[in-house]
């Protein structure tokens, strides 16, 4: 595993879920890693930062030369990410202008620039031998037509021309006055009977079909044609219901009848329904039944879900932007490649939610939770994950830039290639799957606990462990177990190891500077036992 105190953003793929800030907005704090080469091919040279164009599908991977400012960046995933300037490293060439940049010292003492380098002109070689006779040009074209000359004398009159078309024809003359009735016609034969058949049912105690459409009960209605002996012609009948209402009478809202009660679809019975092409915008679902609905590619702009039951939704590809869930259960639903945008899901239930690849940059996500849900390849680039549940979360390939997870919980996620430069003070881990991609400068995954200033391990198993050199400054290791532990050269300073058991622990050239020992007084105070 590399340590980088910034991370590119990985290549993800799926959601089209573009945040408040704009899909193209160029990311801050983020960087590309170098070039296979060490040459960066640019594409784009500009003056200033505003003037570099939008990072599309169209711009994607190229390379663009800010030269007020002297940065690079690439363009990646509908993101402009910058360059880093390492002297001595790599350097940009613009093909297209023979331009050549390098990663110079700034004079002032600040940060690396790159700075146009001069390309010396080399000799004039000798001159090539005579090449050979081209082809005839094409023909000139056509020279202008010149003066018109003196009018002739007048010709003879000629002969009479062919009589001209017929003329069109005039507008119709009034209409004529009322003639007198006709016969009377015969007689038409006798129409079919039409037949009507009510069927009064009370809550819960209808047929399966009844209860499903009318949960409060309702009335049956069954039209259609007769057959001459009380029952409906073959094919003819149609079944509709009229559900009892609430107060006022309204109808119940269902399945049968929401797209007539749309928008007001508060506590709407839409259990199971297919809802795919319905118009739901602005729609208001509070309290309603959604769970197992298929709501996949849906605009749901500006729907107010709150209190409502969307457990195991379809809701992949959907557009989720302003949506009010405020104490909706999204558990189980499926938002792959959603885009998400303005949603506060703070405090949400997304257990089990499938949001791979789904783009939640900068979204609200604290005290969410999370526990057991797909987020592989999902963009969570400075989202707030502050108190959020991550147990049992697969966060493989995703990009967690600038995000904050402070006192976030990650016992037994699976952050496998996880990009995380992200706020992690007081972070609580343990039984963690695999390696993340990136980790900020000074965090490390050790015996599946992650590791690092300010996080949180009460409680945390590192008997034997290697702790040699880590930074643990603040972290709070209340209870641990660190028996044999080889912690030389680490930074405690502050560090809480109240009721830590440091039995054969070894503390050799340890920073221990205002920690509190296992038995509570601070270390250096006569009495402590930090060693």
């Amino acid at each position: 595993m590399k340590l980088y105190a910034f991370v590119g953003i990985s290549a993800v793929s799926g959601v089209v879920l573009v945040g408040s800030g704009g899909c193209g907005d160029r990311a801050s704090g983020s960087s590309t890693g170098p070039a296979p080469n060490g040459v960066y091919a640019v594409q784009i040279e500009t003056n200033t930062s505003a003037s570099v164009p939008a990072c599309t599908a169209k711009t994607d991977g190229e390379t663009a030369i800010v030269t007020s400012t002297g940065t690079l960046e690439t363009c990646v995933l509908g993101v402009w990410v910058p360059v880093p300037c390492l002297v001595g490293g790599g350097v940009a060439y613009d093909s297209a202008t023979n331009t050549l940049w390098a990663c110079t010292e700034n004079t002032d003492g600040g940060a690396a620039l790159w700075v146009q380098i001069s390309i010396p002109q080399g000799d004039a070689g000798p001159p090539g031998p005579q090449g050979p006779k081209g082809d005839a040009g094409p023909q000139g074209p056509q020279g202008i037509t010149g003066p018109a000359g003196a009018t002739g004398p007048q010709g003879q009159q000629g002969d009479a021309g062919a009589t001209g078309p017929q003329g069109q024809q005039g507008d119709a003359g009034a209409a004529g006055s009322q003639g007198p009735p006709g016969v009377a016609g015969e007689a038409g034969a006798n129409g079919e009977n039409a037949l009507v058949v009510q069927t009064p049912f009370a809550a819960g105690a209808g047929t399966p079909a009844q209860n499903g459409a009318c949960p409060t009960g309702g009335t049956e209605l069954d039209t259609g044609t007769s057959n001459g002996a009380g029952a409906f012609a073959a094919g003819s009948e149609t079944t509709t219901y009229v559900c009892n209402g609430t107060s006022g009478g309204a109808p119940a809202c269902n399945a049968t009848n929401y797209a007539l009660l749309a928008p007001a679809l508060g506590g709407c019975n839409l259990a199971g329904v297919d809802l795919t092409g319905a118009d739901l915008f602005a729609a208001n679902l509070t309290d309603a039944n959604l769970s197992g609905a298929n709501l996949s590619e849906l605009n749901l702009t500006d729907l107010n879900l709150a209190g409502a039951n969307v457990t195991g939704a379809n809701l992949t590809g959907a557009c989720l932007t302003d949506l009010d869930v405020t104490g909706a259960n999204l558990s189980g639903a499926n938002l792959t490649g959603a885009l998400v945008s303005g949603v506060n899901l703070s405090g949400a239930n997304l257990t089990d939610t499938i949001l791979t690849n789904a783009n939640l940059s900068g979204e609200g996500l604290s005290g969410a939770n999370l526990t057991g849900a797909n987020l592989t390849g999902a963009n969570l680039t400075e989202a707030n994950l502050t108190e959020a549940n991550l147990t049992d979360a697969n966060v493989t390939d995703a990009i967690l830039t600038n995000a904050n997870l402070t006192d976030a919980i990650l016992t037994n996620a699976n952050l496998t290639e996880a990009a995380i430069t992200a706020i992690l003070t007081g972070v609580i881990s343990g039984g963690i799957v695999s390696e993340p991609g990136a980790l900020p400068e000074s965090y490390k995954v050790l015996n599946g606990y992650l590791v690092g200033p300010r996080v949180n391990l009460t409680g945390a198993t590192l008997n034997d462990a290697d702790l040699t050199g880590v930074n643990l400054t603040d972290a709070d290791l209340t209870d641990a177990i660190l028996t044999g532990a080889n912690l030389t050269g680490a930074d405690l300073n502050s560090v809480n190891l109240l009721g830590a058991n440091l039995t054969d622990a070894i503390l050799n050239d340890a920073n221990l500077t205002g920690a509190t020992c296992p038995n509570g007084i601070l270390f250096g105070v006569a009495g402590s036992n930090c060693e």
